[in-house]
């Protein structure tokens, strides 16, 4: 699933200063290293699995009369939506040693345009399809509507990681042809997605109908245990570009 080589090519001063343009309103006094570094750290706090799905689902959630269902709900939407915190103080930090980096060499102008488009990438995708799902308020709106919001909860979990993963290969595509015209790599970082996790919401929630719900509980297991195999992998790439960062 990952096959990347990260090696520092060239060393030089780092310079520190305000945040990027991608951070814009809240913009961080934090130095990008110190960012970047934090970012990494929490990551023990907010990509971990959950219980077991055999036995929330054929023992927890009975013997607690769905009570539990509900909670394991909220645990997967703060998840993700923890997770999305995570990765965009990332991404962000990540393009503000970049561009630190690339002035303090006097090659501003030669990935100027190319940072901009990866900021304005990173942004639209945090306000779009990884926007927060907010647990607490899609639980109201799907009372309020009798359950149709929680259709269209359940369509952004779906994708979720499948659109995490797409905008962590294409960002690691693009900080990689800036950073060898830059010098700082020698080999591009490359993230390879997980199969299975593209799936179609109208069929798997047509499946869910035919087979009386049996194809339900198979999704269910999908959603909960959607980002378990991809967290090693996102933590070899990060831990990479720390230490590229670090030595350079």
């Amino acid at each position: 699933m990952l096959d990347y080589e990260l090696r520092a090519h060239r060393g030089g001063p780092i310079a520190i200063g305000p945040t990027d343009q991608f951070a814009g309103p809240r913009a961080n006094p934090i130095p990008s290293i110190t960012r970047l570094d934090r970012s990494i750290k929490e990551r023990y706090e907010t990509d971990v699995k959950l219980v077991n799905w055999w036995l929330y689902a054929l023992l927890l959630a009975w013997v607690t009369l769905g009570t539990y269902a509900l909670y394991v709900l909220v645990k997967r939407i703060t998840r993700i939506d923890s997770f999305s915190a995570r990765k965009r103080d990332y991404y962000g930090a990540l393009l503000e040693w970049t561009r630190r980096r690339s002035k303090s060499q006097g090659q501003i102008h030669l990935v100027h345009s190319e940072l901009l488009e990866l900021e304005t990438k990173l942004e639209r995708a945090y306000t779009e399809t990884l926007a927060p799902i907010r647990a607490g308020r899609s639980l109201l709106l799907s009372l309020a509507t009798l359950g149709l919001y929680g259709l269209f909860v359940i369509h952004r979990m779906n994708r979720y990681w499948s659109d995490a993963e797409l905008l962590e290969q294409e960002f690691d595509d693009r900080l990689s042809r800036i950073w060898l015209k830059l010098g700082i790599v020698r080999v591009p970082i490359h993230y390879s997605r997980s199969p299975g996790k593209q799936r179609s919401f109208g069929k798997y929630l047509g499946l869910s109908f035919l087979t009386l719900g049996v194809w339900a509980a198979v999704w269910d297991y999908k959603l909960h245990t959607d980002p378990d195999s991809l967290y090693a992998d996102l933590h070899r790439v990060e831990d990479s570009v720390l230490a590229t960062v670090r030595i350079s």
